[in-house]
């Protein structure tokens, strides 16, 4: 019996027949899980030998891609079988079983395949979009702040990210245009937002855009 993870549970077993490639492997059980499809060959005790059971095929019920019953019109004596294809890596593959009840089989590979699938594709987004903020916010922890996410127009203006105000040997903005009323009327002046030297004549600051008048 193969073993489960803690989470997974059995939904079908049965004694089946398993046809890969046209050769067939007789004393095996069809095993049907919530999480995988799985064909286990059966040991065998010999007189001078052993051997045991192993796992021929797992499949994961997300990779199942269609599955169909094969029933011959003459029912009694004969075969019946469910044929499921599934992808292993890029390939699509596909298997047969022998089984008794094959709609049952059918409808619950259906089920579970579906329902995994959705599961596993939601998985897969999470995960991307988990790996897509990892590698945001290390860009940004490697790189300036205000060059993410920001088109640098020029020097930033005060309230803008950026912003570096102008002490002038640590005296205030206000102190300095206070100062530079006093100068002469055809002198430089002050930007009030900046601190830049500014034409006495001009209307705005040319290194921040401010108004002057």
């Amino acid at each position: 019996m193969p073993i489960y993870d803690s989470d997974e549970h059995e939904l079908l077993t049965e004694e089946s027949v398993l046809t890969r490639d046209d050769a067939s492997i007789e004393n095996g059980i069809l095993y049907l899980t919530d999480k995988k499809l799985i064909y286990e060959k059966k040991g065998s005790r010999k007189l001078l030998s052993a051997e045991p059971s192993k796992i021929y095929l797992m499949v994961p019920v997300y990779n199942i891609e269609n599955v169909s019953s094969a029933v011959p019109v003459v029912k009694l004596f004969t075969k019946k079988r469910i044929r499921v294809e599934f992808r292993e890596g890029t390939d699509l593959k596909y298997v047969e079983f022998s089984v008794k009840k094959p709609k049952i089989w059918v409808d619950e590979i259906k089920k579970w395949s579906s329902s995994a699938r959705m599961s596993y594709m939601e998985t897969i987004r999470r995960q991307d979009e988990e790996q897509f903020r990892r590698d945001l916010e290390l860009t940004k922890a490697k790189s300036p702040r205000n060059n993410i996410n920001m088109i640098n127009l020029g020097t930033p203006r005060k309230g803008e990210p950026g912003y570096v105000k102008n002490d002038f040997n640590n005296q205030d903005t206000k102190d300095v245009v206070a100062v530079s009323k006093n100068l002469p009327e055809n002198s430089c002046s002050v930007c009030p937002e900046c601190g830049a030297s500014v034409d006495k004549n001009s209307k705005f600051c040319k290194n921040c855009g401010a108004k002057l008048k």
